[in-house]
């Protein structure tokens, strides 16, 4: 993320679900004014889990990007396991997005599954 590129991209992927999210808030709450609560995410009338896995994806190609094709050796890792103090960057940026996979994933299994059920307030 060192690039221009690097930082539009995501900022724009930051932009448009915020953005998603004002609306489908706004549209919630005109629609059921007294009885409004705040969701986690919105499903679309297509797939109802659609946020979650373009969060996912998105996040995936992130970490990708930043380990593995971003860096110029493309190996995250020295030769003796060490990494090397050029990539910490890469590191940083790639546990920030390993963060919202386990968001994406969490919430996916939690709605799937009867063994790990989330309140909604935990988002």
């Amino acid at each position: 993320m060192g690039t221009l590129v690097g930082h539009v991209a995501p900022g724009f992927a930051f932009l448009a679900l915020g953005l998603w999210h004002l609306f489908s808030h706004i549209k919630l709450h005109a629609q059921q004014p007294n009885s409004y609560r705040s969701s986690p995410w919105f499903p679309t009338s297509k797939s109802r889990y659609l946020e979650l896995f373009l969060i996912m994806l998105a996040s995936s190609l992130s970490v990708s990007m930043e380990l593995f094709i971003g860096p110029e050796s493309h190996q995250p890792f020295d030769s003796d396991g060490t990494i090397p103090s050029n990539h910490l960057h890469n590191f940083e940026h790639s546990s920030i997005s390993i963060t919202f996979f386990v968001y994406a994933v969490s919430w996916r299994v939690s709605l799937r599954s009867a063994t790990l059920p989330l309140p909604p307030s935990l988002s």
